[in-house]
């Protein structure tokens, strides 16, 4: 079997993945702000969302390395030797040490959540650029891959948003599940995820423009 279109399967499954598991994050993000539920089951919600957001967090890092293959084997555009055994690195070790100590901290804290999630956002970023600085300067051959390069770019720039966002979001509700529940507090959490409307609005949309790219324009 060529491995070409398996990865061609697997970067859009990634895709896929990414886009249907955030529309539950986003669902979770609006039970728990109803105010008609009890404290309890707000916080249930909020659990839940955090643990759904796994999926897109992972799928958007294994896309690299997926994407650098399809690059290379599908001989789209000559890049330096070490950038795909970095990109591959890079994806599965913060994939797996962020899933893990995400799922940990699920359970119990973890000290050494904070440092893993700074170390992701630092890795995130410079992945963002990878892909942005080189495509606009038509570094990755066709205008059309050009295009998608930059659109991932944005992706993980957008998720980065998000994720600043979300941790205020989180602390909020935390705080209100505490017993410290004020229409301040109220306020504030809604504000927080209605900010989170354009950047979410921006990865769907990325998101399914990448898809199509992906299956209707590579051969």
């Amino acid at each position: 079997m060529e491995l070409y279109p398996l990865l061609k399967t697997a970067h859009v499954l990634l895709l896929a993945t990414w886009f249907g598991v955030d529309l539950g994050v986003a669902t979770c993000g609006a039970l728990l702000r109803d105010q008609s539920f009890s404290l309890e089951t707000r916080a249930a919600f909020g659990w839940l969302r955090r643990l759904l957001d796994l999926g897109p967090q992972l799928s958007s890092l294994l896309t690299v390395p997926v994407v650098v293959a399809l690059l290379l084997v599908g001989r789209w555009t000559t890049l330096p030797p070490l950038l795909a055994p970095l990109a591959l690195g890079a994806a599965l070790l913060v994939a797996g040490g962020w899933a893990a100590v995400t799922a940990f901290s699920l359970v119990r804290p973890s000290a050494w959540r904070a440092p893993v999630a700074m170390l992701d956002l630092l890795i995130r970023a410079g992945l963002a650029l990878a892909f942005l600085i080189p495509a606009l300067f038509g570094g990755f051959g066709p205008g059309w891959l050009n295009a998608k390069a930059v659109i991932f770019g944005l992706l993980l720039l957008a998720m980065l948003w998000v994720r600043w966002v979300t941790r205020a979001a989180d602390q909020t509700l935390a705080a209100i599940v505490a017993g410290e529940a004020t229409p301040a507090r109220e306020a504030a959490l809604a504000a927080q995820f209605a900010a989170l409307r354009l950047p979410v609005a921006f990865i769907w949309a990325g998101i399914l423009v990448n898809v199509a790219l992906a299956v209707f324009r590579v051969p």
